[in-house]
């Protein structure tokens, strides 16, 4: 079985992951609406996204192993530590800060005329029912 103080550790860690990308996605939110034009920065920031969401794959693969484990254990949700329960719905909320976030960004930039044509979103990006629905899936 699954030690919790391991469980507590990696989600912990998967979480300051994700604070470090809503502080990326917060700077460019703020970069656009100043009215910055600074492509660097843009590039920068977008070089720290890639290495922060490479860091995250290995970080949801070993959540979900360990959910698993619990499962098998016969552990549910209602027996899992405090802490726990608290540290994954602080992760929730900060994904859905960044995710909200993103995508104010992304109708910044389509406004000033700054995302490329091939990088326009997909007509499933402005529903956000289906945010809720992928995110939901993965849980």
């Amino acid at each position: 079985m699954t030690d919790q103080t391991e469980i507590l550790a990696t989600i912990r860690e998967h979480n300051e992951v994700c604070r470090s990308l809503l502080e990326i996605v917060t700077d460019e939110n703020h970069q656009l609406l100043g009215g910055g034009k600074d492509q660097s920065s843009g590039t920068d920031r977008s070089a720290q996204k890639q290495a922060l969401l490479a860091r995250l794959d290995p970080l949801r693969e070993a959540i979900s192993f360990h959910r698993k484990q619990l499962e098998r254990a016969g552990q549910t949700g209602s027996q899992l530590a405090s802490e726990i329960s608290e540290a994954i719905e602080d992760g929730k909320r900060v994904i859905m800060k960044t995710v909200a976030l993103d995508r104010e960004n992304e109708k910044e930039l389509l406004k000033q005329g700054r995302l490329a044509p091939g990088k326009l979103p997909a007509a499933n990006a402005k529903r956000p029912d289906l945010v809720a629905r992928t995110y939901q899936d993965q849980a």
